[in-house]
Order: C-alpha cells, then sequence, then structure tokens
C-alpha cells in the first residue's frame, strides 16, 4: 500500500507545482472576515509556494540545482478580554522537492508557535508573558545521507513585569530564557559524531520602556544583558573531507556574555504608513577559558594556554564601532489592501 499512496501523494504534489510556477496562491480571511467564536477571532490561511534553488546541498563546487513545492498553513487566534489578552499564531510548512533525487531534501517538521499573554493591561501593574517555540531545518553537503537536513529546535520565553505610572508611558521589567538544540542524523556525519551536534541557553534579565505619543506610535528604549552558553564548546568541522575547507577540523564555539541597548521610533503613522526607526550599541564578551582548557587536546595551541591563554586566539569580542552599531531603518507603505511596499 506504500508505493501506490506515494506515487499519488507525488504525482497530486507535481500537480499543484505547476500551479505554482506561475506564482504563488493564498488564500486567506481579508478584512472583516476572520471566524468568531464568542470573545475569540480565529484567523486561518493557507499559502501555496514554488521555490527554486540554485545549491540545493550548499556545496563549494559543482552544485545541484532544484525546484521545491511548499504548503504553507497559518491559523492565528486572539482573545481581547477585560483586563487579559491572549493572541496565540501557529504556522506549518511542508516542503517537497519535485525531483525524486533530491528526495533527501523533503522535509515536513518545520513549525513555529508563538503565544502573547497580556494580563492588566488596563492596571497601574500588569505581566506579559510570550513564548515562542520553532522546528527549522536547513540543507548540509551530506547529499548521500538519508535525510540531508540540519534541525534547529528553539524555544524562546521571557516574562515582565509592566509598570504603567501614568499618562502614556510603560515600562517593562522582566528576562528571557532561551533554548537552542541543533541535530542531525548520525549517518550525515562523516565524523561519526552523535545526532545531538551542540545545544545553547540563553537567559538574562530585561528592561523595556515606551511612551505613545499617538494611538499606535511610540519612542522605545531597551536594554537586555544575556549570558549564552554552549553543551559543547570545540565542535567537528571536517565538512565534506575533500581538502578544500579552510577553517580546519575543529570550530571553537566559547561561552560568553552580551549587552545590547537600543531604542528609537516605532509605530503606525497612518493607516498605510509604518516606520521602524531604532539604533543602539551591543557589546559581546567571548569566555576564552571556556575553549583554551579543550584546545590543546584537539591540537588548536602549540603553546600552554595556562601560561598564554591569548596564544590559543579565542579573544574576538565585539567591541567598538562598528562591529557593535546596532541600526534597523524599516518604512512600510501600503498603497491598497492586497499591496504592500517596504
Amino acid at each position: 500500500m506504500m508505493g501506490p499512496s506515494r506515487d499519488i501523494l507525488r504525482r497530486a504534489l507535481s500537480g499543484l507545482c505547476l500551479l505554482g510556477l506561475c506564482g504563488s496562491v493564498s488564500a486567506q480571511a481579508g478584512p472583516g472576515d476572520h471566524v468568531r467564536a464568542g470573545g475569540a477571532e480565529f484567523s486561518p490561511s493557507v499559502s501555496f509556494m514554488t521555490e527554486w534553488r540554485s545549491n540545493v546541498y550548499l556545496v563549494e563546487t559543482a552544485p545541484t540545482s532544484g525546484l521545491n513545492l511548499q504548503v504553507v498553513p497559518k491559523l492565528g487566534l486572539k482573545l481581547d478580554g477585560s483586563d487579559v489578552d491572549v493572541q496565540l499564531d501557529a504556522q506549518y510548512r511542508a516542503r517537497f522537492y519535485t525531483d525524486s533525487s533530491l528526495r533527501n531534501l523533503n522535509d515536513f517538521s518545520e513549525a513555529d508557535l508563538k503565544l502573547d499573554v497580556d494580563i492588566g493591561k488596563n492596571s497601574i501593574v500588569g505581566f506579559k508573558i510570550d513564548d515562542g517555540f520553532s522546528v527549522q531545518t536547513h540543507a548540509t553537503e551530506a547529499s548521500y545521507s538519508s535525510r540531508a537536513l540540519t534541525t534547529i529546535l528553539q524555544n524562546d520565553a521571557s516574562g515582565a513585569m509592566t509598570l504603567r505610572p501614568g499618562g502614556a508611558l510603560a515600562v517593562d521589567v522582566g528576562g528571557r530564557f532561551s533554548y537552542q538544540n541543533i541535530f542531525t542524523p548520525p549517518e550525515a556525519s562523516l565524523a561519526n559524531t552523535a545526532a545531538n551536534l551542540n545545544s545553547k541557553t540563553h537567559f538574562g534579565p530585561t528592561v523595556r520602556m515606551k511612551w505613545s505619543f499617538f494611538p499606535k506610535t511610540a519612542f522605545v528604549a531597551n536594554y537586555a544583558y544575556s549570558i549564552f552558553d554552549w553543551s559543547e564548546n570545540l565542535v567537528v568541522a571536517k565538512g565534506d573531507n575533500t581538502g578544500t575547507d579552510t577553517i580546519g577540523d575543529w570550530l571553537a564555539v566559547p561561552d560568553g556574555t552580551a549587552h545590547r541597548a537600543w531604542g528609537g521610533l516605532l509605530g503606525r503613522f497612518t493607516n498605510r504608513l509604518v516606520l521602524n526607526l531604532t539604533g543602539g550599541y551591543a557589546r559581546f564578551t567571548y569566555d576564552e577559558a571556556s575553549v583554551v582548557s579543550f584546545a590543546p587536546e584537539v591540537g588548536l595551541s602549540g603553546t600552554d594556554p595556562e601560561v598564554d591563554p591569548s596564544s590559543v586566539g579565542f579573544d574576538a569580542d565585539a567591541t567598538g564601532l562598528p562591529d557593535s552599531l546596532l541600526i534597523v531603518a524599516e518604512l512600510e507603505w501600503s498603497p491598497s489592501i492586497a499591496s504592500v511596499l517596504t
């Protein structure tokens, strides 16, 4: 039964791909057409897209091109209460290559889920909880593998207490915790490493100030301090092992800390004009000790790191301009409901 089923699926997706060649087709609820149930508002949509890639395996030489079809259903849920707001957005992505020789790049696992909860939105003191979970895949050069994809599983959670002292001023004081896991099928590694390549935790306090001078426009100022810690500070980087790689057999991934401060103007000036203009400064400091204690074991240093840790060369902290400058400038104009210029 599996053979005929796969053949039917392949024929159906190939037919949809022919439709996608003419462009992306999207079906979704228009303004005012959302599904309502009590106080909840549902916003379903589905998109069919095609993507052509000139180098599907991301190799340095003799790249292979390919065409894939993507199906992306989305669902939004919004609940506005008298003093509590809840918003949930979910997205799933299926990717299917029309060339059967590229089937190890087919993927049916990508998903995004985001939850936002605002408690006490009309009170002097309130609370905000945000959580985002995602599963993303990236192609690798392991074309011989049954699944030539690296998978990144990530969860970002944050919580804050909101203070509204009066007027249009709001201050959020809280923290953030992020977890990321990177893994790949064992046969995709020429070095015979475990499927779990690496994982990282990222956490720290955050402060955000917002002063609204129009209903949907505000000045914002943010500061975040974070500590990031990798489970493996030295990872295998042998690549395709053909002698063309220049980064060596091992890649150092040091732990460290980060400071970020940024602010600017954010908001909607008219129904059709949205502006995001922010700037700031960041400082990244890497902990050489998290790497140098292991470096001699794999031949990364010819000297004793206890005598001269800088000789290993893991001191590339991101400080000073322009390395630490943060600039975001976005302008969006909607001449009509169906079109957007950014």
